[in-house]
């Protein structure tokens, strides 16, 4: 009889903790203006034609004059003509902070992202880098807007200077 009174607190705390751990992985699966910002600024250094479907559909234009088209087709353009394979010109990020600034309405919001970048290149060739610290890292501050659509943020404004490439 002591025995099922000693088991029956533990079983219930074990399943206090499963239903704690169900509760905060649905909660943290709601989608947030940091998440997608910083996504989109992965993306986009990585120079991944995904980027698009993070753009607000001010951003996205038409097919003449898809920014993130122009984008990738200026960089590829100026790693070939430096004479670099177009891989070179990628970047991923490290060290990525963000603080987000949430409007009254919840609709729009600014997100500060602080990063440092350093060229993609194979991982063992960073890895052989970071332990003989070669290789530069440079340091990225950007603050981005971003607007919910259907009920998904999106990026708007002018990230990282890409609305100026449909100009």
């Amino acid at each position: 009889m002591d025995r099922n009174n000693m088991s029956t607190p533990i079983v219930l705390v074990i399943l206090a903790g499963i239903l704690m751990q169900v509760l905060l992985i649905f909660a943290d699966s709601r989608p947030m203006p940091h998440r997608t910002a910083i996504a989109f600024s992965k993306a986009y250094f990585q120079l991944d034609p995904a980027m698009g479907n993070f753009l607000c559909t001010d951003l996205r234009g038409d097919e003449e004059a898809d920014p993130v088209a122009l984008l990738r087709e200026r960089r590829f353009d100026e790693a070939r003509e430096r004479g670099f394979p177009s891989n070179m010109i990628r970047a991923n990020l490290y060290h990525v902070d963000s603080r987000t600034e949430l409007s009254e309405d919840g609709d729009q919001a600014l997100v500060h992202i602080t990063a440092l970048r350093r060229t993609a290149i194979n991982p063992v060739f960073a890895w052989v880098a970071r332990l003989f610290s070669i290789g530069e890292s440079h340091h990225l501050e950007e603050t981005l807007e971003l607007v919910k659509e259907e009920g998904t943020w999106k990026v708007c404004g002018n990230p990282f200077g890409l609305a100026d490439l449909a100009t």
